[in-house]
């Protein structure tokens, strides 16, 4: 709850209520001095429009780095390991993309990579360490992590399109203005490639005390092959495929 809480309110900063590019860096890495440095203090930036939720959130800052800072340093040190790596992902993010879709530049497969480890594959080893688990499970955790984060990434195009940024190693476009054919198998390849990480991820999953054996392989299979249905293609990329086509390429990522 405390690494959920300190890297939410860090991603809130990134994403929340009106402020400039550079106004966000400097509250990110505000927030990062005062969640590393027990002496640090972090002042909560007034921006306008922060939804309720969220400005409760920020306003709950200093009441969480006390209880935080009131932790051991065993305690802190494997939280800190992936604040950090995802706080890098984060001002990553904010410089990289200006909000001007345009300007986005496309990743490349290893910049894709970097992101999906930093931002949720460290999640991963976060979780074999905290559950004292033995090494051998952190590539699956790391690959697991790396997978929900690209199904993320895919179920929300459209959004990422409108906030100017591009997270996928492929030409950018809006609407139908692409190569069709090359954007199938695109995506045909990269849903393969997630679907390997969640079977990965299965094992370690099982592994996991406290952890419904099949609940994260399911949910993230529901929401891939949904990724993949009529939804994506008509609303979010207006690409229609025929019913057949559909299911077959539904059903090839289920073998």
């Amino acid at each position: 709850t405390m690494a959920y809480l300190l890297a939410r309110i860090a991603d809130t900063l990134c994403d929340s209520g009106l402020a400039t590019r550079r106004e966000r860096e400097e509250a990110l890495q505000a927030w990062r001095r005062a969640v590393s440095d027990r002496h640090q203090v972090f002042v909560v930036p007034q921006w306008k429009e922060i939804p309720v939720g969220e400005m409760r959130l920020l306003a709950f800052a200093p009441e969480l780095l006390s209880s935080w800072n009131a932790m051991s340093d065993e305690g802190r040190r494997p939280v800190l390991a992936v604040l950090h790596k995802l706080m890098t992902a984060m001002e990553w993010d904010l410089l990289r993309f200006t909000g001007n879709f345009d300007e986005a530049p496309v990743m490349t497969p290893e910049d894709l990579d970097w992101y999906c480890y930093h931002i949720a594959g460290s999640v991963g080893e976060f979780w074999v360490d905290i559950f004292e688990l033995d090494s051998q499970w952190t590539d699956a955790a790391v690959r697991y992590g790396k997978a929900l984060q690209r199904i993320n990434i895919l179920r929300d195009i459209r959004s990422d399109q409108d906030r100017g940024r591009w997270y996928l190693p492929f030409p950018k476009f809006r609407g139908d203005d692409r190569d069709a054919r090359a954007w199938t198998e695109f995506v045909h390849s990269y849903c393969e490639e997630t679907w390997a990480g969640l079977k990965a991820g299965e094992d370690f999953c099982n592994a996991l005390p406290r952890f419904s054996p099949n609940k994260p392989k399911k949910i993230s299979h529901r929401i891939l092959r949904n990724l993949v249905g009529d939804a994506l293609w008509r609303s979010a990329l207006g690409f229609r495929f025929s019913r057949c086509h559909r299911h077959a390429f539904k059903d090839s990522l289920s073998s």
